[in-house]
């Protein structure tokens, strides 16, 4: 088979991304802040403006909606202004997209006489049209709670964070989380802190879900006498409920601080530390943890921003995790102005993280802040927030999209692309996702045909090939040892080689593979040391 198979596919190399700015609609204008929160799943992505008719004072805000085309490019397809447009909510500060449910976070919204005790709007995919189905609030919420400052979704469920919640007298914050009926999503259910936590702790500021497993930031969480250190929990819903299954997730208390953007994928998890110390100065990280198999989560690495990091370039301020790539938004960074802001993005090669690009958009001028404000990972795209973008208007912000064009088997299928940052190849890529007798086509995994080759079956094996070098000696042990990869083998012959002396030091026969399937060989490696004597070598 050609491992590429028809249509061929693709594999992501992070060394080669380039940022595409999303043309947004005109109803963004200015100081609408476009991509303060990113979100997307599938063919469809999701920047909020939490600032929509902020001219007229109240800041209800508002959501625009994309969706990719047969090219492969986002195009804007819908823009939802809030559905309560009275007031001052600041709709999509937060917003989280996940099959087909949107979420999006209004967290000043009064809410029976209390003001920024804030709100959810929950928007459906009904065959292929968004429609808004419910506007929600848990009961009893104190003013100041900010509900909907942060907000995920996975599966049937949503996790909104209420930084300002009261508990127990003290607005160290909480988490609600509820589950989808098919219709609605039901009564939200409260999620608070470890008791210790202290005013202003911002428990909810941060809120990552997947499945039923959920991470939650605490930005403002004072370690000691130190202020603003932050960290994060993980909690499971377990026989019907939810619990808190990991202690408190940081690093050193004299390293990092701002620990308050978090983002789950399964048994890995990333915790955003804007503030992070290195060497003396304040320039952010993102440190990665995984679960074991005992349940525990250990740091397993530390990311951070590159050599020429600088202060206040505010690394981890945002951060996205799926599989082998991480991101960093770095909206602080000065690049070639003052706070232009850029994107760090990670991989995962050989067990080891690295930073393999730093991405700057390159219309950006000197004091258009907070590109990276915001991130998210759709499938292999990064989609990055720009909420002050100066586009057509002042600070009507942007979407932007982070793809690599290389990686691509032609139309071929033929696989001419240099191996990737992980060291595999687009060959290997596409072989890995089938079995043995299969090809890869452009819709999955096909059974080959006779014009691909002969298919694998491990029950009908040609007849043995014998393998039998020249110039053996009675008793060389040839074979005692082999190994085999591919199309290349070695063999051992442990009291093989000249007779020196009494004894044979042995040695190692290199054996090839040509295309006809026939064996010879290619090398052979002999013992150096000690040739006289008898060191069994191979």
């Amino acid at each position: 088979c050609d491992p590429c198979g028809c249509g061929g596919g693709t594999f992501t190399d992070p060394t080669k991304f380039v940022a595409s700015r999303l043309t947004h609609p005109g109803s963004i204008l200015d100081g609408d802040d476009l991509g303060t929160s990113v979100s997307g799943d599938g063919d469809w992505l999701v920047g909020g403006a939490p600032y929509v008719n902020s001219g007229t004072g109240k800041e209800y805000g508002a959501v625009v909606l994309y969706k990719k085309n047969s090219a492969g490019a986002f195009k804007s397809s819908a823009f939802f202004a809030n559905p309560e447009s009275t007031q001052t909510a600041r709709m999509g500060t937060s917003v989280a997209l996940s099959g087909s449910l949107l979420v999006a976070g209004a967290p000043t919204k009064l809410v029976a006489g209390s003001g920024d005790a804030g709100r959810v709007y929950v928007y459906e995919n009904q065959n292929g049209t968004w429609k808004h189905v419910q506007s929600q609030s848990p009961a009893g919420l104190t003013p100041g709670a900010h509900f909907g400052d942060a907000v995920s979704v996975s599966q049937q469920w949503y996790a909104v964070g209420a930084p300002g919640a009261n508990v127990n007298s003290k607005t160290s914050g909480a988490v609600f989380v509820a589950e989808w009926n098919g219709t609605q999503f039901g009564t939200p259910v409260r999620l608070e802190g470890p008791p210790e936590l202290d005013t202003n702790a911002l428990f909810g500021s941060g809120v990552s879900l997947h499945n039923t497993r959920l991470a939650v930031a605490a930005k403002g969480l004072k370690v000691g006498s130190d202020a603003d250190r932050g960290g994060a929990w993980i909690y499971e819903r377990v026989g019907g409920k939810w619990a808190r299954a990991s202690g408190l997730l940081q690093r050193a208390v004299d390293a990092a601080g701002g620990c308050g953007a978090v983002s789950l994928d399964g048994d890995r998890f990333l915790l955003g530390c804007f503030d992070y110390t290195n060497a003396g100065t304040s320039v952010g990280a993102g440190l990665v943890f995984e679960r074991d198999t005992n349940g525990q989560w250990n740091l397993q690495a530390q990311l951070p921003f590159h050599t020429n990091a600088k202060l206040n370039d505010q690394a981890g301020r945002s951060v996205a995790l799926k599989g082998d790539l991480a991101v960093l938004g770095v909206p602080g960074y000065d690049g070639a102005g003052t706070d232009v802001g850029a994107v760090a993005v990670y991989g995962l090669q050989s067990g080891n993280w690295a930073l393999k690009k730093l991405v700057v958009p390159g219309d950006v001028q000197s004091g258009d802040q907070r590109f990276g404000h915001s991130v998210a990972l759709v499938e292999r795209t990064v989609v990055v927030g720009y909420p002050q973008d100066n586009g057509a208007q002042t600070n009507n912000g942007a979407v932007f999209t982070m793809t690599s064009p290389a990686g691509a088997c032609d139309a071929s299928g033929q696989c001419p692309c240099a191996p990737d940052w992980t060291g595999r190849t687009c060959e290997t890529y596409q072989r890995d996702l089938c079995s043995a007798g299969e090809k890869p086509t452009a819709s999955g995994c096909a059974t080959c045909a006779c014009s691909d080759g002969a298919a694998v079956d491990p029950f009908s094996f040609n007849s043995p090939q014998s393998i039998k070098p020249t110039g053996l000696n009675t008793n060389d042990m040839f074979g005692s040892q082999i190994a085999v990869d591919g199309d290349l083998a070695l063999l051992g012959a442990p009291q093989g080689g000249s007779l020196v002396g009494s004894y044979r030091a042995g040695q190692v026969y290199g054996m090839k593979r040509d295309a006809a399937g026939n064996w010879a060989l290619e090398d052979v490696v002999i013992q150096s040391e000690n040739p006289g004597k008898q060191g069994f070598y191979g």
